[in-house]
């Protein structure tokens, strides 16, 4: 289903919405908010981005989804890089990735995406770490 504005813009905000959806490409596919622009099943995606010669129409999608979340999570390695240093970068990504898919950034500036993320941290610490151990 198509909504009032131009097929352009219905083009972009339903690719806004599949790409930054927290489950991935297919689920953002799948999501209410990208069904209400282009109703669309992960099977049929063709229809609305076309293959390349390499690469089919969902592997594409694919390619701006990870885009999305790997510049958010170098932005939080930016304003957190004591925290980065003492988790070590893969354990702060996997921290990074679930924060970005838990609590997904609804702000158009990027000086809002960390604002959580210390919260975050403290509610998912590990349970089984000697207590002093995850520091605060």
């Amino acid at each position: 289903m198509m909504t009032g504005h131009s097929p352009l813009s219905d083009l972009q905000r339903w690719m806004q919405s599949v790409i930054t959806a927290p489950g991935g490409v297919a689920a953002g596919i799948q999501s209410p908010s990208a069904r209400e622009i282009i109703d669309i099943s992960p099977q049929d995606v063709e229809r609305v981005i076309r293959p390349s010669s390499q690469l089919d129409s969902l592997s594409r999608l694919h390619v701006y989804g990870h885009a999305y979340f790997s510049r958010l999570i170098e932005c939080l390695e930016g304003e957190f890089p004591a925290v980065k240093h003492v988790l070590g970068e893969k354990t702060f990504r996997s921290f990074a990735l679930s924060y970005l898919h838990e609590r997904p950034s609804t702000s158009y500036t990027l000086s809002e995406l960390g604002r959580q993320f210390p919260d975050f941290l403290k509610t998912t610490r590990p349970a089984d770490l000697a207590a002093g151990s995850w520091a605060d």
